[in-house]
């Protein structure tokens, strides 16, 4: 028997499968990670000089940064579900914010982003049940962020220089 998405499956009339919540040993020991990443963080930093420097920030530029990153976050979660419905996969703009936050969070502290793309690839192929596929978007949505990034980083570059 073959595998088929929730989407082929729910075309064929049968019940969408529900997605299994992780087991008790996954969640402790995602949250002993994440306590001891931030145990480290705080370790190493002096919070005087943190606090000092949130306390002398204006209020409307610490909301304006609020309302950009969570700008830019929602923009990124609809990036993914378009990308996810070119291989006949649904996913809801909810669950693509929630994976990329997730994936957002494990990229803070390990280097280059792959395991955020892991995490995200994971959750992803999870949910359709089409691994190949998932890997293929988030390849391909990584590319063309990257070619943009370095269309920006050209262009300021050139401006800098020569503006």
């Amino acid at each position: 028997m073959t595998r088929r998405s929730a989407a082929d499956q729910a075309r064929a009339g049968a019940a969408t499968p529900v997605p299994r919540a992780p087991g008790i040993l996954g969640a402790v020991a995602s949250w002993g990670i994440g306590c001891g990443l931030l145990a480290f963080l705080v370790s190493i930093l002096d919070l005087r000089v943190v606090l000092g420097a949130l306390a002398r920030a204006r209020l409307q530029d610490l909301l304006a940064g609020l309302v950009l990153f969570l700008g830019i976050r929602i923009l990124a979660a609809w990036q993914l579900t378009v990308g996810v419905r070119t291989h006949g996969s649904s996913l809801s703009l909810w669950r693509a914010f929630v994976v990329n936050a997730i994936a957002g969070f494990y990229n803070l502290f390990f280097p280059g982003g792959l395991v955020g793309g892991a995490v995200r690839w994971y959750k992803l192929s999870k949910d359709s049940g089409r691994p190949a596929e998932v890997l293929g978007t988030i390849l391909f949505l990584r590319l063309v962020n990257t070619g943009f990034s370095l269309a920006c980083g050209f262009a300021a570059v050139l401006v800098t220089r020569w503006g």
